[in-house]
């Protein structure tokens, strides 16, 4: 069994954004900015997966 800490997370829903409910989708996304987050986890999880550019997208707007 394999654990992922909530920035793993949120790049295996980005990635992944066709495949989950849309409200879903929002809401974990939105409740991750909201709150304590670490933005340099996030963005190399995102280098790793090659989503950068659409993490960096949602880093500016709800940070």
């Amino acid at each position: 069994m394999s654990l992922y800490d909530k920035e793993r997370c949120i790049c295996d829903l980005i990635r992944n954004k066709d495949k989950i409910e849309m409200q879903l989708y929002s809401q974990a996304i939105k409740e991750y900015f909201k709150g304590k987050s670490n933005p340099r986890k996030l963005l190399k999880y995102s280098k790793l997966f090659k989503i950068e550019d659409k993490v960096r997208s949602y880093m500016e707007v709800l940070m």
